[in-house]
């Protein structure tokens, strides 16, 4: 084959397939942040205004995590995190927010966590910190969906 034919040959190929796309549609790729699947329901937590913890809670896995709180004074530091006992040490620290004003104010944390039981808790070492209570969602974002802990 000469150059002539083939370069007639691409040609004709070209405007086959230009063709034959143009009268359907059009499928276009576009990259959209890849979102980690949940599983289960989400779970609603409390923590308690007085000791700002929640109920005993069963974790295993990922999760993404969504609080929201009123603060009880202007200014306060609202510092949530994941521990193994009621007022215990922190084993996952999960941010802090310095509230400006006594609006409700929200936010939220991802982590991951070994299997067992754990409290959601609000730190209240800090001079400046919310004590008022708080709520949150937690969403499990691996197999293994929590439970509350009997």
């Amino acid at each position: 084959m000469n150059i002539k034919a083939a370069v007639q040959a691409l040609g004709a190929i070209l405007l086959v397939g230009a063709c034959a796309g143009s009268g359907g549609p059009v499928a276009s790729v576009s990259k959209l942040p890849v979102q980690p699947a949940s599983f289960g329901p989400p779970i609603q937590v409390t923590g308690n205004a007085k000791t700002g913890s929640s109920p005993a809670l069963a974790l295993e896995g990922g999760y993404q995590l969504r609080w929201t709180i009123t603060p009880d004074k202007p200014g306060c530091a609202f510092r949530l995190g994941v521990a193994a006992s009621a007022g215990g040490p922190t084993v996952v620290d999960l941010g802090q927010s310095v509230l400006p004003g006594k609006a409700p104010a929200s936010g939220s944390a991802s982590f991951s966590i070994a299997p067992g039981r754990y409290f959601i808790q609000a730190d209240r070492t800090d001079p400046l910190a919310c004590k008022s209570g708080w709520t949150a969602s937690l969403q499990a974002q691996v197999a293994g969906a929590p439970s509350k802990a009997p």
